[in-house]
């Protein structure tokens, strides 16, 4: 979830995934662990099948 490499894929928006991490540990997290959950297991792939 570092920035940078968030930056680097140019595939997802920064401020977008750290709005998402701020929504996590909110009163109203809603669906956020969910959607925080599939962003990592994706990182996780692409670090070890694309990068």
């Amino acid at each position: 979830m570092n920035e940078d490499f968030i930056k680097s894929q140019q595939i997802f928006n920064p401020i977008a995934v750290k709005k998402l991490l701020q929504r996590l540990f909110s009163p109203q997290a809603g669906d956020a662990a969910a959607q925080v959950w599939a962003l990592l297991v994706f990182q996780n792939t692409w670090k070890k099948n694309l990068a």
